[in-house]
C-alpha cells in the first residue's frame, strides 16, 4: 500500500509546469519519464541507491485527488502528487519530504492527505510524518498477516544505520582500503522474535571503522568464526582506551614533551603505569610525531614488532617498560626526586590503574 501526498494551490491552479519538471529532472536520484510514453501522465522515479527505496512524483493531465469535491472551493488541484510505500522507515520518508518541502516552497503549493478529511494544509514536515505513522499503524492493525514475514529493528538503531550508510562512500574515498577496512553491515535475523541484530565482520588483522548501532562482531579469520556481543567487546576495549582523553590533554596542553625535545634533560617525563592501556599511549605518541602512524598500524602486536602489548622503552617517547602493576608511581617519584636534586624544571606525570592503588609500594610513595 502506498502513502500519497497531493499538491494544490490556493485561488489558482496556474504554475510553471515546465519549471517543476526541470526541478525534478535536476535531482540526481530522479529518473525522468520517457517523453514519448505515458501521454497525459509523467512519472519521475526517485530511487535512493544506497538505501534501496523509491518514490514516484507524478504529473497528470487530470485530477486524481480523492473526494476533491469535499475540499474548499478556493483550493485548486494542480494534477501533481507523490506516492511511496507506506512501510518505508521514517528516515526514508524524511528524505522524500526534503523534495516535497522544496517543491512546496518554490511553487507555493499546499498539501492534501486523505486522512485530513476536508482540510488542505500548508506543508509541515512534522504533521506529514505524523499522518504517515498513523497510516502505517492502521495498516499494521488491519493487515497483520502482510507483516508476518517482516523483521523489526529499533527505529533509533535504524536511523543510525542509514546515517552511516550515507557516509560510507565518503569514508571509502578517505581511507586506504589496504590499511583500514570501512565496515559494512551484516544483518542477523532472529526467527522466533522477528528481530534484527546488526553485525559487522572482522578478520582479526586489519584495523576497521566501527559503525554505530552494532550488536554483534563476527570474528572470521578464515579458519575460525566467532560471534561476539559488541557490548562485551567495547567493555574490554574501554580498558584499553579509558585513558585516551587524559593523554590527549597531557601531551597537547600540559606536558613539555615533543619529538624535538625528547633528549632534553629539562623536558617533562611521563610514565604509563597501567601498561595494558598501551593502545591509547601508542596512538597519542604517533599523533605527536614520535613515530609513524603507518608503522604502528601495520606492525602493532605482530611477531618481531617493537609495538608490543605493553610500553616498550625502545620506542621514542617511552621512558619505561611497564605492565607489572605497582611500579609506575615508585619510579616516577624517584625521577621527580632526581630532577629536584639536579635543580631541573622538569615535572613527572604518571597514569595508574585502580587495581594497583592498594599495592604497598604505591601507598608508601603516595605519602612522599
Amino acid at each position: 500500500m502506498d502513502f500519497q501526498i497531493f499538491f494544490l494551490k490556493e485561488n489558482s491552479r496556474i504554475y510553471d509546469r515546465a519549471e517543476l519538471m526541470t526541478l525534478l529532472s535536476a535531482n540526481p536520484n530522479i529518473t525522468p519519464p520517457n517523453q514519448h510514453e505515458n501521454v497525459g501522465k509523467w512519472e519521475y522515479i526517485y530511487y535512493h541507491q544506497t538505501l534501496n527505496f523509491e518514490a514516484k512524483f507524478i504529473v497528470n493531465n487530470k485530477s486524481v485527488v480523492p473526494h476533491l469535491e469535499r475540499l474548499g472551493a478556493r483550493f485548486f488541484d494542480v494534477n501533481f502528487y507523490v506516492t511511496f510505500n507506506l512501510l518505508l522507515s521514517n528516515y526514508a520518508a524524511e528524505l522524500i519530504l526534503d523534495i516535497v518541502q522544496e517543491i512546496c516552497s518554490k511553487f507555493d503549493f499546499k498539501v492534501y492527505i486523505e486522512s485530513y478529511g476536508t482540510e488542505v494544509r500548508a506543508f509541515k514536515r512534522t504533521d506529514v510524518i505524523q499522518q504517515f505513522n498513523l497510516w502505517k499503524r492502521a495498516f499494521a492493525d488491519k493487515y497483520p498477516e502482510q507483516l508476518a514475514g517482516w523483521y523489526k529493528l529499533d527505529s533509533i538503531a535504524l536511523q543510525s544505520v542509514y546515517t552511516y550508510l550515507l557516509q560510507r562512500k565518503r569514508l571509502e574515498l578517505t581511507y586506504d582500503s589496504n590499511k583500514i577496512s570501512v565496515s559494512n553491515y551484516t544483518f542477523l535475523h532472529a526467527t522466533k522474535s522477528r528481530s534484527v541484530f546488526v553485525a559487522i565482520k572482522w578478520d582479526g588483522e586489519k584495523p576497521f571503522i566501527l559503525p554505530p548501532a552494532v550488536d554483534v562482531l563476527i570474528y572470521d579469520n578464515g579458519k575460525v568464526e566467532k560471534y561476539l556481543p559488541m557490548i562485551e567487546v567495547l567493555n574490554k576495549a574501554g580498558k584499553f582506551f579509558s585513558v585516551m582523553d587524559n593523554l590527549v590533554v597531557l601531551y597537547n596542553e600540559v606536558m613539555n614533551i615533543s619529538p624535538e625535545n625528547k633528549d632534553d634533560p629539562d623536558r617533562d617525563y611521563f610514565i604509563m603505569s597501567k601498561g595494558h592501556s598501551v593502545e591509547s599511549y601508542y596512538a597519542v605518541l604517533a599523533d605527536k610525531g614520535f613515530f609513524s602512524t603507518d608503522e604502528l598500524v601495520e606492525t602493532f602486536s605482530q611477531f618481531g614488532s617493537k609495538f608490543i602489548g605493553h610500553p616498550n622503552n625502545e620506542i621514542d617517547g617511552i621512558e619505561m617498560n611497564s605492565g607489572s602493576l605497582g611500579h609506575g608511581l615508585p619510579v616516577s617519584v624517584g625521577m621527580a626526586l632526581a630532577c629536584r636534586m639536579d635543580n631541573r624544571p622538569s615535572r613527572v606525570y604518571t597514569v595508574m590503574g585502580d587495581g594497583e592503588l592498594v599495592w604497598p609500594q604505591v601507598i608508601e610513595d603516595a605519602r612522599r
